[in-house]
């Protein structure tokens, strides 16, 4: 067979598994996709189309799976794809995309803000490379309305949320309302306008004194529930996507609920998430943050639901420290922050010492100084809450170190640092050593006295 065979054998089976969510079918595709760009000629010009369509289905079965090995293997198939895409060519904008995209699934996977910055950077050229119309660029203006969302939960930046909103918006307008591709940019659209919602209850903002502000928030709000649902009503049954609208369709019905107080939201809000967990595969990366909501939800509940809500706190947190440490973190903190609530201080230091745990992981993984100290930023929180949670289950020194722990993450970066400087520095310049060494000694003795210097 041909690489063109190969390709048309494997976009059926692609597609197939489009449909029904059968794992075989993928399998084949991602078998036939690579054959297919193996069996390319040297410098043959479809060579990036052969390469972009194994990136797309590794990148699918790292969704099912959540294998590292296949992401990585998408990513680097991606990039050999753009490299092999002239500048000004019509499917430059869909490769820089796809990229883009990718890179932010490993964001979500590991927290490095650098995969999220080039991720930005991608989306924002392929939204601008071509036709404001088209397929292509509807795709990306989606993925970069996913992005803003995601660099504003670092940054705080309500101008982030504005720019996720427009895109989102961008996406939706430019699709037919029969592509298949409408079910996702809808789900979007909800995301950024019940995140910009969520801001403007944290904030208060104020159109008009407090009547004013209610209204923006709700109409936020229930612009939300209706793209969720729409997103839902239009994804076919068998759909991968299904169960990712499925539970945000359920986290927007607790949040009006919340608002407005009535009891069917709440009800079918546990009903609907229930059923994405149902539908996650048990590989999934997504599965922590599913669980997560299915938790959070319950702990609203009645107090009949709060043993199932804890139980499932905790497998949200054994599945995230292996499949998702972000999300990993946050369940943790949620849980913790409720059983503290809940004077269940044993719970919370279970939940918090699970927190630690994903904070450490995230810590680690960033290359920058500038990116771990973010991080920080996002880990305040967790002294105080496992702090108090030791004392109160009568473990004061757990107590103590749970007050110094952020800081001393950064601290022990910069000695590990400073040591391997001044190892360098002893073997080249050993006079300069032993100077900075007794005037670094100096300062530790006036330290002890008490001097200010």
């Amino acid at each position: 067979m041909s690489a063109a065979e190969f390709t048309r054998a494997a976009r059926e089976f692609h597609e197939g598994y489009a449909a029904t969510a059968d794992p075989d079918l993928l399998e084949r595709a991602i078998e036939l996709h690579r054959r297919a760009a193996e069996a390319a000629a040297p410098g043959d010009p479809l060579l990036p189309r052969y390469l972009s369509n194994l990136a797309v289905a590794l990148s699918d079965r790292y969704d099912l799976t959540s294998a590292l090995a296949d992401l990585t293997d998408a990513i680097e198939t991606a990039e050999a794809a753009l490299r092999g895409t002239p500048e000004g060519a019509p499917e430059r904008g869909t490769r820089l995309g796809n990229l883009g995209v990718f890179l932010s699934d490993r964001y979500d996977r590991l927290g490095d803000l650098d995969d999220l910055d080039t991720a930005l950077d991608l989306l924002t050229e392929a939204a601008g490379e071509g036709d404001p119309w088209s397929a292509d660029t509807a795709r990306a203006h989606s993925n970069l309305s996913m992005l803003w969302l995601d660099r504003y939960e670092r940054t705080r930046r309500p101008a982030e949320l504005d720019a996720s909103v427009l895109a989102a918006e961008a996406a939706v307008q430019a699709t037919p309302s029969g592509s298949a591709d409408l079910p996702g940019y809808l789900n979007n659209l909800g995301n950024a306008h019940r995140m910009r919602y969520e801001r403007t209850a944290e904030d208060g903002v104020a159109g008009a004194g407090a009547q004013g502000r209610f209204a923006i928030e709700v109409a936020d709000l229930l612009v939300a529930v209706e793209a969720y649902r729409r997103a839902v009503e239009l994804c076919p049954a068998g759909s991968p996507y299904r169960p990712k609208f499925l539970t945000n369709l359920g986290n927007v019905l607790l949040d009006r609920w919340a608002v407005l107080q009535d009891g069917d939201d709440f009800t079918e809000s546990v009903a609907v998430l229930t059923a994405a967990v149902e539908a996650t595969p048990a590989g999934s990366p997504d599965l922590t943050g599913r669980l997560n909501n299915l938790a959070v939800t319950l702990q609203h509940g009645e107090p009949a639901h709060h043993p199932r809500a804890a139980g499932l706190f905790r497998t949200c947190c054994e599945h995230g420290l292996e499949a998702g440490v972000e999300g990993a973190l946050m369940a943790a903190e949620n849980w913790g922050r409720w059983a503290l609530e809940r004077r269940a201080f044993a719970e919370a230091s279970e939940a918090y010492g699970f927190a630690w745990r994903a904070a450490d992981r995230l810590y680690r993984t960033q290359a920058g100084r500038s990116y771990k100290q973010t991080w920080l930023l996002s880990f305040t929180g967790l002294s105080a809450g496992a702090a108090l949670a030791a004392a109160r289950s009568g473990d004061v020194p757990s107590a103590a170190l749970a007050l110094e722990r952020g800081r001393a993450m950064l601290l022990a970066e910069a000695l590990e640092r400073d040591r391997a400087e001044l190892d360098d520095l002893a073997a080249h310049r050993p006079d300069l050593s032993r100077r900075y060494l007794a005037a670094a000694e100096h300062v530790r003795s006036l330290d002890a006295r008490g001097i200010t210097y």
